[in-house]
Parts: C-alpha cells; sequence; structure tokens
C-alpha cells in the first residue's frame, strides 16, 4: 500500500475514532514529534506521553500503530 493511502486510512480510523478533522493534522504531528525525540514506539508508551500533551488517554490503538508502522517502512523503502 503507498503511503497516501496509509495515510488516509490512518486520517479516516481517527475520525471515526471521534476524533474531530482539525485535530488529527495535529495529534499526528505529535506523535511524530515524540518518535523524533527519541520517545519509545510503543503503544502504552506514546499514549502516556500523548496524554501529557492533552489528549485522550488511549490515543494510539493497535490499528492507528499498524498503521503508523506502515508510513515508516514505506519511507525507509522510499529511500
Amino acid at each position: 500500500m503507498d503511503s497516501q493511502a496509509i495515510f488516509s486510512g490512518l486520517y479516516s480510523h481517527f475520525v471515526r475514532r471521534g476524533f474531530r478533522a482539525n485535530e488529527v493534522g495535529d495529534v499526528l504531528k505529535n506523535i511524530f514529534s515524540l518518535i523524533n525525540n527519541g520517545a519509545k514506539f510503543e503503544i502504552d508508551k506514546m499514549n502516556e506521553e500523548l496524554e501529557k500533551e492533552g489528549w485522550p488517554k488511549d490515543t494510539i490503538d493497535e490499528t492507528c500503530y499498524d498503521l503508523i508502522v506502515q508510513l515508516f517502512e514505506n519511507e525507509i523503502k522510499s529511500q
């Protein structure tokens, strides 16, 4: 699956889980920023960090996690 399709799926998944459309970009920026700054990319750890940033307790679920991993894998393959 290409990165655009994965991102679309991730966006739709967040919206179905109750995030407003304008929040999805912000939560994704927070997620990628945390990873970029060295946070462990584990569901529980990321959710703890995101909660500190004001996001709901279980922001990342298994589906979100899997889609984000796919985005990273696509990025690595494209380099």
